[in-house]
């Protein structure tokens, strides 16, 4: 009998992999969850909008790193821009 895959495994045989140039956004605040994204290379930035305008940085995510998982959690609504800092690959779900 095969072992039982772990999430992660799980997540990976359905995945695909997809490239961002530096500036595209993956996620927008305000918007509904599509998923959580787990970053394969390149680096990525959550920049949350203010009140009186501007936006300011509110994580950072590198290779191995995971984005799109707070609003799983939350209230299925996306709560900061998750915007690629340099071209980054990540897997969608």
């Amino acid at each position: 009998m095969p072992a039982a895959k772990l999430p992660f495994e799980q997540l990976l045989a359905v995945a695909r992999e997809a490239s961002f140039i530096k500036g595209a956004e993956r996620v927008r605040q305000g918007e509904a969850s599509r998923g959580c994204f787990p970053i394969r290379s390149g680096s990525a930035e959550a920049r949350a909008a203010l009140p009186g305008g501007g936006r300011l940085a509110v994580a950072q995510f590198r290779d191995g790193d995971m984005c799109g998982e707070m609003a799983l959690i939350d209230r299925g609504i996306v709560s900061a821009t998750v915007v690629a800092t340099v071209a980054v690959q990540m897997l969608i779900t």
